[in-house]
């Protein structure tokens, strides 16, 4: 099963390098093109908002390639800070007003789920980048389908932050812990 779960990773990899080879170098801080009457500008980071301290794991780190066709989170560091191993996560994106950096605006679930050996304390993913390679790098929907809620007019324009985090945990002794719930499952 692992294996099969290693050469989809390295799958999705391999296509999102090909898709993503002409923005490699554009920054966390990203410029996402113009539109009509502006720009779209956003920044990336890990999730620090409401129920933060009660999250079982932590997203330490996020580094982030926008492109024309999509998001690529190229690095990512998450720490298990409960005292159970962890064997799914659900990565989602919680995108913030730069303006009003303490109100939600939209929370969008990157993937339904990906397994995870996570014991407690441990950092993960294990392996270190090198070069465009990154452990566990995955791609996402492009900014504007994202934040097509936003649009006002049907133009898109402003500057949002981004951030990642991880809103539902499930452990290796069957309990599940969610965002927004009061414990575990």
């Amino acid at each position: 099963m692992r294996w099969i779960r290693s050469l989809l990773l390295v799958t999705l990899f391999s296509l999102g390098t090909l898709t993503f080879s002409s923005d490699i170098n554009r920054s966390a801080a990203a410029r996402c093109g113009k539109t009509s009457a502006g720009s779209l500008n956003l920044s990336f980071q890990p999730y620090a908002g409401e129920g933060h301290e009660e999250m079982p794991v932590e997203v330490l780190k996020v580094v982030v390639q926008v492109g024309d066709s999509g998001m690529w989170v190229h690095e990512w560091r998450l720490k298990n800070l409960s005292d159970k191993e962890v064997v799914r996560i659900r990565p989602a994106l919680f995108v913030y007003s730069e303006s009003d950096p303490k109100t939600l605006l939209l929370r969008h679930q990157v993937i339904p789920s990906l397994g995870v050996d996570l014991s407690p304390g441990e950092i993960w993913p294990h392996g270190k980048c090198s070069g465009h390679y990154c452990p566990n790098a995955f791609g996402m929907l492009s900014a504007e389908k994202l934040l097509k809620p936003l649009a006002k007019e049907g133009e898109l324009e402003g500057n949002y932050r981004i951030a990642l985090g991880i809103d539902k945990v499930w452990f290796a002794d069957g309990t599940v812990w969610e965002l927004g719930t009061a414990k575990d499952n």
